[in-house]
């Protein structure tokens, strides 16, 4: 009777052992996707970063060639443009859409404010709801021009740099999920 018990309890250690195992198996490859996820995940900031900018720029030409051609309101041009593809996928003239009426600089500051993360792309936007309304039609093109060259250089510049971080986070993040696995 003690042989039986003995091969039984061996058994069990066997089987747990096994399991334990394949749950360490399981939690490694867990572990090594959620990193290479993250690596990948990091390696597309700057390109959405630079992507924004790209379509803002594109957003200034079309208001320019529809300032030029047309008299039409601030307002009532972002309204007209955000329904429309490209800019409809623009996060702050969707916002501004859903925003309550109010004079243009007022809305247009509190959707970029609530759409944009800081820095200098939200600050060339907030420029965008300083110049639209406020000045007279040379003026607001002159100064969407130059926005729109301020944006599209900046966009330039974020392409070396979207190269680059894509090349290194798309390889740390999988190696980083390599080193923790092999520690673990």
């Amino acid at each position: 009777m003690l042989s039986g018990q003995g091969e039984k309890g061996d058994l069990l250690q066997t089987r747990q052992r096994t399991g334990e195992g394949l749950m360490g198996l399981w939690g490694r490859v867990l572990l090594f996707l959620c990193l290479s996820s993250i690596g990948i995940t990091m390696g597309t900031r700057v390109h959405k970063r630079r992507e924004l900018l790209l379509l803002s720029s594109q957003l200034l030409g079309t208001l320019s060639a529809e300032l030029t051609f047309c008299q039409k309101s601030a307002d009532a041009l972002i309204l007209e443009l955000a329904a429309k593809s490209p800019f409809d996928s623009l996060g702050y003239l969707r916002k501004f859409c859903s925003l309550p009426k109010a004079p243009f600089p007022k809305r247009w500051k509190q959707a970029v404010e609530q759409s944009v993360q800081g820095g200098e792309d939200r600050e060339m936007l907030l420029l965008v709801g300083q110049v639209l309304g406020a000045y007279d039609l040379n003026t607001q093109l002159k100064e969407l021009c130059q926005l729109r060259e301020k944006m599209a250089a900046k966009a330039q510049e974020l392409l070396e740099e979207d190269i680059r971080e894509r090349r290194l986070y798309t390889a740390l993040g999988p190696l980083m999920g390599l080193a923790v696995c092999i520690l673990i």
